[in-house]
């Protein structure tokens, strides 16, 4: 007797890509919200400051004109033809000079706390947008991928059921691996292997679903080439040296560079959590994520990469596996 495929499970492969398409479109919605608050929180920030810059100037003239008034008053003093001395009385001069100066030092004072706000929001702004940049990435490559990979499994399996190559060996290889799962532990078959700089030529490229520059669509051609150039001839030789995120956040701020054009972004790319990973599986490399900068590195001419690399250790199962297919 045999056995059909379980189209159930087809489906649920089918609503896990759904629901990871509705996801990224979410991921979108809200990273797209927050931009718009930003710039609502900035604008707002400028107005306050264009306000009490405004203020202070205004200020400013006040204390002058005020101090102009009290001196007018103080010369206005004459000693007349007796010889007796006539000093005006000009305490309200003087109060008008120490108002004017209290009203100064209060817009000088609100404009240095909007000063200091802006700096502390820029702060916050740049990093979130760091953490945003990988929500941003993970929506745009990792989710795509992902839903690529499902889709081309789905299609696999659907075409198995429409052909009739699933049958009752299925139920051969479910009783193996049961008997399997009953006397052999389970061992993790993955080890993190943290970044290394790898070879192009042993990395497996064939399902790559980048061919041209049409594929390029949220960073275009061009800025991967500059980020690369800027990889190759500052990030990598500092990171060489010792450098770390930190080092570029810095080097950013001192050249007055947002994140989106800066180094730490680079490093983010190749060194971070956006670092391409890459999983090594008998002594080659498959791709989970990186395809766009690797296509662009070949066509730069690059011998290796920097990339975050997972390698498959070999699991007891797999082990009794490989034995009894040799018998």
């Amino acid at each position: 007797m045999s056995i059909g495929a379980n189209v159930r499970s087809i489906q649920t492969l089918a609503d896990l890509k759904t629901a990871l398409a509705r996801y990224g479109a979410d991921a979108q919605q809200m990273l797209a919200q927050m931009e718009r608050t930003i710039e609502q929180t900035r604008q707002s920030l400028a107005e306050r400051q264009r306000h009490w810059q405004q203020q202070v100037r205004r200020c400013e003239e006040s204390v002058v004109q005020a101090r102009a008034a009290l001196s007018r008053c103080q010369n206005s003093a004459y000693t007349d033809r007796e010889g007796r001395q006539h000093i005006p009385d000009c305490r309200q001069f003087e109060q008008a000079v120490l108002e004017a100066k209290r009203q100064l030092d209060k817009a000088v004072a609100e404009l240095r706390t909007v000063e200091q706000a802006i700096k502390q929001v820029e702060a916050a702004i740049a990093d979130y947008q760091r953490q945003a940049h990988r929500l941003a990435s993970f929506a745009n490559n990792d989710l795509k991928e992902g839903q690529a990979l499902l889709e081309r499994k789905i299609n696999i399996l659907q075409g198995y059921v429409a052909g009739g190559v699933v049958t009752g060996a299925m139920g051969l290889i479910a009783n193996v691996l049961s008997s399997l799962a009953t006397t052999v532990a389970p061992v993790r078959a993955w080890q993190e292997m943290g970044i290394k700089d790898v070879a192009l030529s042993e990395i497996n490229l064939s399902d790559s679903y980048v061919h041209s520059l049409e594929d390029f669509k949220k960073v275009s051609y061009e800025a991967m080439v500059n980020g690369i150039e800027k990889l190759q001839v500052t990030v990598r030789p500092a990171v060489a040296a010792g450098a770390n995120g930190d080092t570029f956040s810095d080097l950013d701020a001192q050249q007055g560079q947002p994140y989106e054009q800066g180094y730490r972004r680079i490093y983010d790319a190749f060194y971070g959590d956006d670092a391409i990973r890459l999983e090594k599986v008998k002594g080659q490399y498959q791709v989970t994520n990186g395809y766009h900068r690797l296509f662009v590195a070949q066509q730069l001419g690059l011998d290796s990469l920097p990339a975050n690399v997972v390698e498959k250790v070999e699991a007891a199962a797999e082990k009794i596996a490989d034995d009894q297919g040799a018998i």
